[in-house]
C-alpha cells in the first residue's frame, strides 16, 4: 500500500437484536449529561489499576455512543461508525486490541489516526435486562501498543459487572417509583426499610419520615397481631405469599383499607416486600349495602310485639286497657328511636348510592364516547352489553345485539375461540395470537376489519370479557395498497443500489485520482519553495562579494523578492486548499520577516482580516506588499531620527514606525501601507519613477487590474485597491 492511500478500517456492524438492545437503553431513563459519581469511580479504578490513561463506561445508541462516566478524555460522545465500542456490542464478547496500526478493522480509524489516537483498546460488554442485550461497554484505552494480560482483563471484567449491577438498579428504582400500588421493604421486625411514593400516599406521610419506622405505627392497634402474623409467615415460608386486609391510619385520623400481600424478598434474607392496594371504597360499598338488611333484623321484633299489643286492646277492659295502652306508646317511642337512629345509616348509603350511580354515568359516558365499539361477552359467549358506537358501526339495534351469540357479528366464533379470548384478555394464553384482528360482520352483510382489545372485569356479573373493537378497513386497505408500494418500491431501490454502488465505485477512484493530484501539486509547490529559498541563498552569498554597497543593496533587494515568492509557496504547501492563500497571515508573515531583516527594533503594527486569494493573484500581491513594506522600512525613518542616530554613532531603528492595512469589502481589497518618515517629495508621480521598486509597484498593480493612491499623511501613505477575483 503506497503511503497515499488511506488504511482501511471497518465499522461495527448492527447487531441482531437491535429494537430490543435499544428499548432496553430507553428503559434505564438516563442520558447524555447525567452525572453518576458511581461509575466515575469505576472509570478512576480501571484506568489506575490497569495503568491507561483513558477509562469510559459508553452506551452504544443508534448512530452514536455517548459516556456515562469518563476518565483521561474531554468529549462527551463520539459517531458510533468510528466506535470501538460498536464492536464490542456486537460480537457480545470483550474486545482485545493490542496494537490498533496492525488490525484491520482499526487501521484507518479516525480514532486512531486522530484523537484521541487510540492504540491499545480492551472492552467489555454490558448487559441488560431478562435478553441480555449488550447495551455498551466498560473500556480502558492506551495510547501506545500493548499486551492485554489475562489477570488484567478479569479485572475490567469484574468492574463490568459492578456497572452492570449499578444500571440493573437504575432500571428497578425507575419501576418502583412509578408503580401505583403501594410497594414497601420490611426488615425482619417490621420496620420499613424502603418504600415507593404509592406508600408514602397511601399512609399520608412524608417518604423519610417513615424509613427505619415500624410499619406497625401506621396500622390500626387492632389489626397489628395480624401483621405479625403475616411477617412470620412471609419469612418462615418462602415459597408461600401472604394476603389479608389489613388498616391503614392516616396522620389526619382518616382509615384506610389496604389489601396487602407479603412475600420474602429472594434477594436478601429475613426481608419481605409488601404490595398493598386501596380497597376503602369497595368495603364501604359492601358495608352500605347491608345497611337495610340489619335495619330490618333489628325492626322486626319491636314491630311484632306492637301489632300485640294493638290486637289485644279491643279484649281488655278499664285499667288492664290503660296498661295496654302504657305499653303501646312505649313500644312506639322504642320504634321512633330506632328508626331515628337509623336515619342517618340509610341517608349515608343514600348519598353513596349517589355517587356509585354518579361513578356509573361517568363510566357509561367514558364506554360511549372514549373507546370506540364496545362488546361485552359472557363466558357462554353471548352479548350482555353493548355501546352505541357498536350499535351504529355493526348496524343493528341494541335489542338485537344484546342477547344474541358472538356468532351474529363474528360468524368464526366458537367455544375454543372464546376460551383464548378469555385467557389472552387474562394474560395467561400465548402472546400475539392472529385473532389481535378480526372480521366482524355488518346488518347488511359487508365486512368490517377491526382492531381488538380485551380484558376481563365484572360487568353486570362476575367474569365478563370486555371486546374493544377498532374500525380498521381504510387503514387495512391502506396497508394493503402500501405494501403494493412497498414491493414496488423495493425493486426500485434494489436497482438504485446496484446504480448507487456503480457511483461509489466511479466516485472511490476520483478521490483516490484527486488525492494524488493534490499529493503532487504538493509536492511541486514545496520543490519550488526549495528551488527559490536555494537562488535566495546563492544570492545572499553573492553578496558578500560585491565591491561597492549599491551592489550589494541592488542584490538584497532581490533576496527580498525571491523570498517573498518562496513565502507564497510555502503557505500552498502548508494549507488545507492547494488554491487559495490567506493574504491576512501572508502579511503578518511577510511584515516580521522584512523588519527582523532591516529594522529589527522597528514598531511595526499589522491590521490584517483573513482574505483568501487565488494563487494566480496571491503572487503579484505579495510582491507588491514586499515593494511597499521594504519602501517604508528603508525610507519611512522621521528626519530628526537620522540626523540624531549619524551624530551620535548609534542605531535609529527603534525610531521607525510601519502600520499595514489590509481589508476586503464589496469584493475589493484595500491594501494601505504608511510610514512616519518625511513624506514624498512635492510632485511626485508614480508612473514612471526612475526606482526600481517603485517600477514594479506600478507593473503590479495593472496586473492585478487595481488601482493606487501615494499621499503623504504624516508621513508616506500607499493605497492600493484591486478586485479579490
Amino acid at each position: 500500500m503506497s503511503p497515499t492511500e488511506p488504511l482501511p478500517w471497518t465499522p461495527a456492524p448492527v447487531p441482531l437484536d437491535e429494537p430490543e438492545r435499544l428499548r432496553r437503553m430507553l428503559r434505564l431513563g438516563i442520558g447524555e449529561g447525567q452525572r453518576h459519581d458511581f461509575l466515575d469511580v469505576i472509570t478512576a479504578i480501571a484506568a489506575t489499576t490497569l495503568g491507561s490513561p483513558i477509562s469510559l463506561v459508553s452506551l452504544v445508541e443508534e448512530s452514536r455512543q455517548f459516556f456515562l462516566a469518563r476518565h483521561g478524555l474531554d468529549a462527551s460522545a463520539a459517531d458510533r461508525s468510528v466506535s470501538f465500542c460498536g464492536h464490542c456490542v456486537t460480537s457480545r464478547q470483550p474486545l482485545i486490541v493490542d496494537d490498533a496500526h496492525n488490525d484491520p478493522r482499526f487501521a484507518g480509524n479516525l480514532l486512531v489516526g486522530g484523537p484521541p489516537h487510540v492504540r491499545a483498546y480492551l472492552g467489555v460488554p454490558l448487559f441488560a435486562g431478562p435478553a441480555q442485550s449488550a447495551i455498551g461497554t466498560l473500556c480502558v484505552i492506551d495510547r501506545s501498543a500493548r499486551a492485554w494480560s489475562p489477570a488484567e482483563q478479569l479485572q475490567v471484567a469484574r468492574l463490568a459487572s459492578l456497572v452492570e449491577s449499578y444500571l440493573d438498579q437504575l432500571t428497578y428504582r425507575r419501576v418502583w417509583d412509578d408503580s401505583p400500588l403501594a410497594l414497601v421493604v420490611l426488615d425482619g421486625d417490621g420496620r420499613c426499610l424502603r418504600g415507593n411514593p404509592a406508600f408514602a400516599r397511601l399512609v399520608g406521610r412524608s417518604l423519610p419520615s417513615l424509613i427505619e419506622q415500624p410499619l406497625a405505627a401506621c396500622i390500626l392497634p387492632a389489626d397489628r397481631t395480624v401483621l405479625q402474623a403475616m411477617l412470620a409467615r412471609a419469612i418462615g415460608e418462602r415459597d408461600t405469599p401472604t394476603r389479608r386486609e389489613l388498616r391503614y391510619v392516616r396522620l389526619g385520623g382518616e382509615v384506610v383499607n389496604g389489601g396487602t400481600s407479603m412475600s420474602p424478598l429472594r434477594e436478601v434474607d429475613g426481608q419481605v416486600v409488601c404490595v398493598i392496594r386501596d380497597i376503602s371504597l369497595e368495603r364501604r360499598m359492601a358495608a352500605q349495602s347491608g345497611i337495610v338488611a340489619e335495619v330490618r333484623r333489628e325492626l322486626d321484633e319491636p314491630i311484632a310485639r306492637a301489632r300485640r299489643l294493638v290486637r289485644a286492646v279491643p279484649r281488655v277492659e278499664g285499667k288492664e286497657a290503660d296498661d295496654v295502652l302504657g305499653q303501646l306508646d312505649a313500644q312506639l317511642d322504642t320504634l321512633a328511636g330506632m328508626l331515628e337512629a337509623r336515619i342517618g345509616d340509610i341517608g349515608a348509603r343514600v348519598r353513596v348510592e349517589s355517587e356509585l350511580h354518579a361513578s356509573e354515568q361517568r363510566l357509561r359516558s367514558l364506554v360511549e364516547n372514549v373507546l370506540g365499539m364496545l362488546l361485552v361477552i359472557d363466558d357462554h359467549g353471548r352479548i350482555v352489553d353493548a355501546n352505541s358506537a357498536a350499535i351504529a358501526g355493526l348496524g343493528r339495534s341494541y335489542d338485537e345485539l344484546v342477547g344474541a351469540p358472538m356468532q351474529l357479528v363474528h360468524p368464526p366464533f366458537s367455544d375454543a375461540l372464546c376460551r383464548r379470548w378469555f385467557a389472552l384478555a387474562d394474560g395467561t394464553g400465548t402472546r400475539g395470537l392472529p385473532e389481535a384482528h378480526a372480521t366482524f360482520v355488518r346488518r347488511d352483510g359487508s365486512a368490517l376489519r377491526v382492531e381488538l382489545r380485551l380484558m376481563t372485569m365484572d360487568w353486570n356479573g362476575p367474569g365478563r370479557l370486555v371486546v374493544i373493537a377498532h374500525d380498521v378497513t381504510e387503514a387495512f386497505a391502506r396497508e394493503t395498497s402500501l405494501a403494493a408500494e412497498r414491493d414496488d418500491l423495493q425493486h426500485q431501490m434494489e436497482s438504485s443500489t446496484q446504480a448507487l454502488s456503480e457511483l461509489r465505485e466511479l466516485e472511490v477512484a476520483l478521490k483516490s485520482n484527486l488525492e494524488e493530484k493534490e499529493t503532487l501539486l504538493k509536492e511541486i509547490h514545496h520543490r519550488v519553495k526549495n528551488n527559490l529559498q536555494m537562488v535566495a541563498s546563492l544570492l545572499t552569498l553573492q553578496i558578500d562579494q560585491m565591491p561597492d554597497e549599491r551592489s550589494r543593496a541592488l542584490l538584497g533587494e532581490s533576496v527580498r523578492r525571491v523570498r517573498s515568492m518562496a513565502l507564497i509557496h510555502q503557505y500552498l504547501y502548508g494549507s488545507v486548499s492547494l488554491e487559495r492563500v490567506d493574504l491576512g497571515a501572508y502579511a503578518r508573515s511577510l511584515a516580521e520577516t522584512l523588519r527582523m531583516t532591516l529594522a529589527p527594533t522597528a514598531r511595526l503594527v499589522v491590521d490584517a482580516n483573513a482574505v483568501e486569494v487565488n494563487v494566480e493573484r496571491a503572487a503579484p500581491a505579495g510582491l507588491l506588499l514586499n515593494e511597499l513594506l521594504t519602501n517604508a522600512m528603508k525610507y519611512g525613518l522621521p528626519v530628526d531620527a537620522r540626523a540624531r542616530a549619524r551624530d551620535e554613532g548609534t542605531s535609529a531603528d527603534g525610531a521607525w514606525d510601519v502600520r499595514i492595512e489590509l481589508q476586503a469589502r464589496d469584493g475589493l481589497i484595500r491594501l494601505t501601507v504608511r510610514d512616519c518618515g518625511r513624506g514624498l517629495p512635492d510632485g511626485f508621480v508614480l508612473h514612471g519613477h526612475p526606482s526600481l521598486g517603485l517600477q514594479l509597484v506600478a507593473t503590479l498593480v495593472r496586473q492585478l487590474r487595481g488601482k493606487v493612491q501615494a499621499r503623504n499623511e504624516n508621513g508616506a501613505v500607499f493605497q492600493v485597491e484591486f478586485p479579490l477575483a
